[in-house]
């Protein structure tokens, strides 16, 4: 059997307003669901971009920043040894400045071995060349004697 349900007007107008009122909020509801699934891709979208806006770049300047790590490295290796080349100086000097001491007084005493020697070259080159003439001169007189 059928029921037949009767309504009074005031429970058809309730119930109109509740029907109404559960329709509106299944368009709102649905207008939310689509305004989440186009935030959702929005934000999926950015945050692609965004990674790759900033590992890009950070990846990169990572990569130089490690690329210029080395050859800081590398300058302070080489500054360091120039270093203990200088420190070795120092360390040396005392030493260096005993071996030119040394050295410097070598020359003295080979200075002050010299003996004195009178007159000049040319002096002494014209004493040769008056010993060479009667020399010479004595020679011919002995030539001239045997040949006589």
């Amino acid at each position: 059997m059928h029921y037949l349900m009767i309504f009074s007007p005031e429970q058809k107008s309730g119930r109109y307003k509740k029907t109404k009122l559960r329709l509106a909020e299944r368009w709102k509801r649905k207008e939310i669901e689509a305004t989440i699934q186009v935030n959702r891709q929005l934000v999926h979208e950015e945050k692609v971009k965004l990674d790759q806006l900033f590992e890009g770049p950070i990846r990169s300047n990572i990569d130089r920043l490690e690329a210029r790590k080395i050859e800081l490295l590398a300058q302070l290796e080489e500054c360091n040894a120039e270093l203990d080349i200088e420190h070795k100086k120092i360390a040396d000097l005392p030493k260096s400045v005993e071996e030119q001491k040394a050295k410097l007084k070598n020359v003295v005493d080979l200075t002050k071995s010299l003996k004195v020697i009178s007159g000049t070259d040319a002096q002494d080159a014209q004493a040769i060349e008056e010993v060479e003439q009667i020399r010479q001169r004595a020679i011919s007189a002995i030539q001239q004697y045997l040949s006589w």
